[in-house]
């Protein structure tokens, strides 16, 4: 399983899927029953954000998380997409 850092989110995508123990929900296929049993939800004053306590919840109720990394979602807030690709294209 893994974790999301920064520092090595290029190496990290590689193309294949892969078990995780969060992620960003911006662009994710949700089973309906998950979404039953696991709502969405914040705590007041905590810095995160309400996928990071939806994927604690999924992480604590046992169910897995996985990542298709051949698929990247854009961020537009961030420039860590340019390493990604600026990487990819080396190979």
């Amino acid at each position: 399983m893994h974790n999301f850092d920064q520092a090595d989110d290029v190496d990290f995508i590689d193309g294949t899927v892969k078990q995780v123990s969060h992620i960003g929900l911006g662009c994710v296929l949700i089973n309906a029953d998950v979404l039953k049993k696991i709502p969405f939800r914040f705590v007041k004053g905590l810095d995160m954000h309400s996928d990071s306590f939806w994927a604690e919840d999924v992480h604590q109720k046992g169910i897995k998380i996985f990542a298709d990394t051949s698929l990247i979602c854009e961020h537009r807030n961030s420039d860590w997409l340019t390493e990604v690709y600026s990487k990819q294209n080396k190979a």
